[in-house]
């Protein structure tokens, strides 16, 4: 799930949501560290049930296709102007929504975000709009995505 950096990431995360109160922790009744392995352990399943349901834009980049000996060159160049697109047609679509929250999170990824908190500090969101609105740029992504796959079994039917 991301190696020692991204466990020290859940570490922090459990204990300054706890600090701020976002987690319940009654002192008397469980001690802090067993209280932190507990936090860890439901956000790590959670984290593994999301990687489980996300949606891949661009497909040459999605974990069960990155093995580089299935895919040609030509391809793997196809399947990446495919994820342009639907990255731009997703752009478009939250233009249209008015989401600005869900085009600063993909604003971040631009300027190479590659964690929660790196994604936190570029589009200057809280914790928990974070979660909020990555669930909307999820859902909105999905749309795009299925519109996509209709319009391409439309267009490859005899």
């Amino acid at each position: 799930m991301g190696g020692e950096l991204r466990a020290r990431e859940l570490v922090q995360d459990a204990l300054a949501d706890t600090r701020m109160g976002m987690l319940a922790w009654d002192p008397e009744s469980k001690p802090l560290e067993a209280h932190i392995i507990d936090a860890i352990r439901w956000r790590a399943r959670d984290e593994s049930r999301q990687r489980q349901r996300t949606v891949w834009l661009d497909e040459a980049r999605a974990p069960e296709l990155t093995d580089d000996s299935a895919w040609d060159r030509e391809q793997a160049e196809a399947e990446s102007e495919r994820g342009v697109r639907l990255l731009a047609e997703l752009r478009e679509r939250l233009t249209r929504h008015g989401d600005h929250e869900a085009l600063e999170i993909l604003h971040a990824y631009d300027e190479g975000a590659q964690t929660k908190a790196d994604i936190l500090s570029i589009a200057n969101l809280s914790s928990m709009t974070y979660e909020r609105v990555r669930a909307r740029l999820c859902w909105h992504a999905r749309q795009v995505k299925r519109a996509s796959e209709a319009l391409r079994e439309e267009t490859s039917e005899p």
